[in-house]
């Protein structure tokens, strides 16, 4: 593993963890800022006290990632080694690899200002893992953008954030038809002062959707999609 301590300042370098798994320690979000972040390779990435610029990008397989007590922004759809596009989020999760990805952002704020753009995309697949909790989500087009689409052992959870002032929707999930056996949550969330809280689009009735104790207040409209579970 390498390990790299970032003084209090602000780097021009794009960040790419393609050879080691990596340590990443920052003074603080308000004091440490680097330009973008991205692994591939499968390689794993621990970073906290950092602001990212334009954009954290996570390639299949990485092994693992824990993201705490950061800044994540993008004002731009960047292109990463590989020709990966972030699509303008401050935050991009490829979970489809047939490799396991194991993926927690906790403590965080992430906001996007590039037009249209979600700040949080993930694609989801066999044997990904991923944990949003305890983060800030805000001021963007739309919040997290989750897609699911392959079979096997799949988990989704958005536990304990705050999604607000979104002009699009906070959450959107689309469960696609061969998602089954994927697991999705999301619990505990303020969902307020969106446009639209939460948007379902599923396609497969294997797929287990977990709901609960979320505070839905100020959006225009707190559900909608074309496939919206009973009891919502």
């Amino acid at each position: 593993m390498t390990t790299i301590t970032l003084g209090a300042q602000t780097y021009s370098e794009a960040v790419n963890v393609s050879t080691h798994t990596a340590t990443l320690t920052g003074a603080g979000a308000s004091a440490t800022s680097i330009y973008s972040v991205q692994t591939s390779n499968g390689m794993g990435l621990i970073l906290s006290g950092v602001t990212v610029q334009q954009g954290v990008v996570l390639n299949s397989g990485a092994q693992p990632v824990v993201i705490t007590n950061s800044t994540l922004r993008s004002s731009q759809s960047t292109t990463f080694t590989g020709q990966i596009a972030n699509q303008g989020a401050a935050l991009m999760v490829d979970g489809t690899s047939p490799q396991s990805t194991f993926v927690q952002v906790s403590q965080c704020d992430i906001s996007s200002g590039y037009t249209g753009a979600y700040a949080v995309n993930v694609s989801l697949a066999a044997n990904a893992n991923v944990v949003l909790q305890d983060d800030t989500i805000h001021d963007s087009a739309g919040g997290v953008n989750l897609t699911a689409y392959s079979l096997g052992t799949a988990h989704f959870a958005l536990t304990d954030d705050t999604l607000n002032h979104m002009s699009g929707t906070a959450l959107n999930l689309t469960l696609e038809q061969n998602a089954s056996g994927a697991a999705i949550s999301y619990t505990g969330n303020a969902i307020t002062n969106n446009g639209l809280g939460v948007s379902i689009y599923t396609y497969n009735d294997a797929t287990t959707l977990t709901h609960s104790d979320n505070a839905m207040v100020g959006n225009t409209e707190n559900y909608g999609g074309s496939a919206v579970p009973d009891g919502f």
